[in-house]
This record gives structure tokens, C-alpha cells and sequence, in this order.
């Protein structure tokens, strides 16, 4: 069994046993220098065979950016504690003795700089996440009642993006100055379109579709798992009986069912949200007769000029965040009709045999058009667009 938390929540992690603990603390920046953001998840432990512990910041899984590189201590320190109890111990650290060693390379807090603000444009109970980044450093607190304050960073200009749960749904930048406190608000930039029908949430999490409640701890080939593919009827079947994943060699299809009125035929968008791919894994769509073109594979983050995809394991070792590709289609009103249509999602890539074969993983499937109630998503007018670089 395969552990693992996201970093912004991984101050304490470890292994128990009889009277005993061994943890991995990682207080205030110690991921500054990793790569993938505060939701990104790595392994923590594994007990499959022998009991490992682990603290990784740079091991490649599901990578969405170049590696971070520079100083890695003391601000992106971690002890190692042994205990004889079985409770965690705190995270609270003091590694404040580094401000008077010199390290070459080393910013005490005294030349680094803050920002505050307020995060606003959240609906309803969702988390907000602040996230600041360049290609030397990154940071991450959590809005409080839509306010927040960043740790102490250094000095140098940082995108800003703030989460509404697992989905970016605002970019900014600021500028920190040592010893300086700045001051920049951040509004979620999300619009109401009319959408006709919506299966699951456009948050950046597959949770509430079929097999998402299980994936973080079971493998695809799990006994306990759901069947993959299968059919969906919008109006009668649940959230849950839509697939979390598709595989382009084992599963098969996903298909839906929905009905449209004389006055919904005109101005049709599909618009399907995914969260993580493997092999270049992106959806082929059809309905009735209509069948989109490919829209080509995954735009991947770019390395030393060279663009590079997701090419480790993903969906088979728990893991479901990475590029957050949407793909949208415009669908000719020659191609729907009144009452009945069927719409069938599958998988263009190849790759290796079933769970291993070109996936992706689904955040969310809505139809957009006349006569839908609004919903708190966001539109695009291009076919595919990047999410999360």
C-alpha cells in the first residue's frame, strides 16, 4: 500500500509500530524548491513488502514543470524524528540558528518580503489556494474567509494562481522586495454559461464520478472497483455511474444519453475537462453520426526548448492531478435532433497493454447550450486549452 498527501498539507508524514514512530517533518518551505505545486501528491510510504518512508520533492512522478534547482537548505529543510509514541510530533521546527552560518546561497528571512490580500469570486464552501511560483522558487498558503497572507519568500517577480479546490480559475503577478510587504487582491475570473446538462464538477478532482472515491488507494485491476465504461443517462442515472477514467484498451466506452427539445439544436457546445493523461491519452467523441476530428495530443510543459508529456504512471499508482487539458467542440445543429441523441466518449492513443494503455482521467462533461440552468464553470472558445501550466 502506496501513501501520499499534497505537499501544502504534508508538514508530518511517517511509519508506526509497537511503541514506536519514525517521521519525515518538513516545516514551513520545504517544498520551495520541488516541482508540481501545492496539490501535487508523491509518495510518502509503501508497505507492499517492507516498510519504506520516503520525502520526495523532485522524483519525476506526474511532472508538470521543470525541476526546481538552487540551495535546497535551510528553507527547504526536513528532519528525521524517532519516537516512542505513535503520535505524530509536531512540525514546528526552529531552523532560525541558518540566519548566522553564511551559507553561500542562503536568504535569512530578514531579506525576504511577503504579500497579502484577498482571494474573492469563491462560490459556495469551495477551498481557496494562493499559489506563487517562478522557475527558482515556489510558495502556497490557504485563504481564510477569502484572506491570506504568503510565507516569506524570496525576492524576484512570481505568478500568482489561485484554486478553487483543485481547478485554476485565476492568474496574476506580483513582485516581492526584500524586507517588503506587498498587497495584491485575486479574483476568480470563472463565467456562467448555459449548460444544458453537467456530469461532475469542474474542480480538478474526479471524486464524485465512478471509481474516484477508490483511486488513491486501489489499482484499476482492484476486484473492488467498479466496472470502467458503461452507459449514462442524463435525468435518471447518478454522478457516480460516469467513469473516472478511460483506457484505449480495456474498459471500453463511455456513453450518454440525453434528450434535447426543438430549441436546444442551435448554438451546441461538448466541453469535456480532464486532469491527468498517459501516452498522449485524449478523448474521440460522437454524436449520432457526427465524429470530431482528433484534436491532437496533449501540449506538454517545455524543457531546454524541447516539449516534454507526463511519462510516468499516474491513475495505476493513485495519482489523478497533472495537466488539466479541456477540450471543447462546436457541434453542428444538422448533426442533433429533437428528443433522443447518444454522444460516445472514448480514447485516441495506444501505448502499452490495458491500465497502462493511453488514458485520461475526467474532472467533468457538460453540454453547453439554450435552455440549460447557469453553472459555476468556466467557458472557452477554443477546442483545447491548458489548465494548469
Amino acid at each position: 500500500m502506496y501513501t501520499s498527501d499534497r505537499f501544502i498539507d504534508d508538514q508530518v508524514h511517517g511509519m508506526k509500530g509497537d511503541n514506536v514512530g519514525v517521521w519525515m517533518i518538513m516545516p514551513g518551505n520545504a517544498y520551495k524548491h520541488s516541482a508540481g505545486g501545492p496539490l501535487m501528491k508523491d509518495i510518502n510510504s509503501q508497505s507492499t513488502g517492507d516498510q519504506e518512508l520516503y520525502w520526495y520533492m523532485n522524483s519525476g512522478h506526474v511532472r508538470t514543470e521543470p525541476w526546481r534547482f538552487g540551495l535546497l537548505w535551510p528553507h527547504a529543510s526536513h528532519a528525521m524524528r524517532f519516537t516512542s509514541s505513535t503520535r505524530p510530533p509536531s512540525a514546528d521546527v526552529d531552523m532560525s540558528f541558518f540566519d548566522s552560518l553564511n551559507i553561500d546561497g542562503y536568504v535569512p528571512d530578514s531579506g525576504r518580503g511577503s504579500v497579502s490580500g484577498t482571494a474573492t469570486g469563491m462560490k459556495g464552501s469551495a477551498e481557496a489556494v494562493v499559489h506563487w511560483f517562478n522557475q527558482d522558487a515556489q510558495y502556497w498558503t490557504k485563504a481564510s474567509r477569502g484572506k491570506f497572507t504568503s510565507p516569506l519568500m524570496k525576492p524576484g517577480t512570481y505568478m500568482t494562481r489561485l484554486y478553487r479546490n483543485k481547478f485554476p480559475v485565476a492568474n496574476t503577478s506580483v513582485t516581492i522586495t526584500a524586507g517588503g510587504k506587498a498587497t495584491q487582491d485575486i479574483v476568480a475570473t470563472d463565467s456562467e454559461p448555459s449548460v444544458i446538462w453537467r456530469i461532475g464538477e469542474f474542480d480538478g478532482q474526479p471524486s464524485e464520478l465512478k471509481n474516484g472515491d477508490k483511486i488513491q488507494r486501489l489499482h484499476p485491476s482492484d476486484s473492488r472497483m467498479a466496472s470502467r465504461g458503461g452507459e449514462f443517462t442524463v435525468g435518471s442515472s447518478q454522478t457516480k455511474d460516469f467513469p473516472m477514467a478511460l483506457f484505449s484498451k480495456i474498459g471500453g466506452n463511455a456513453t450518454v444519453n440525453f434528450d434535447l427539445a426543438p430549441d436546444q439544436l442551435g448554438g451546441v457546445v461538448l466541453r469535456i475537462g480532464t486532469t491527468l493523461s498517459l501516452k498522449g491519452g485524449r478523448p474521440s467523441v460522437k454524436i449520432n453520426e457526427w465524429e470530431e476530428a482528433d484534436p491532437g495530443a496533449p501540449i506538454s510543459y517545455h524543457h531546454q526548448g524541447n516539449p516534454t508529456l507526463i511519462d510516468s504512471r499516474g491513475v495505476t499508482r493513485g495519482a489523478y492531478r497533472g495537466f488539466g487539458d479541456v477540450y471543447s467542440w462546436e457541434v453542428p445543429a444538422s448533426e442533433l435532433k429533437t428528443g433522443q441523441n447518444t454522444l460516445v466518449i472514448g480514447v485516441i492513443g495506444k501505448g502499452d497493454a490495458d491500465f497502462l494503455s493511453a488514458n485520461y482521467i475526467i474532472d467533468a462533461v457538460e453540454l453547453q447550450g439554450k435552455g440549460g440552468p447557469k453553472n459555476d464553470t468556466s467557458s472557452y472558445t477554443s477546442r483545447y486549452q491548458r489548465r494548469f501550466q
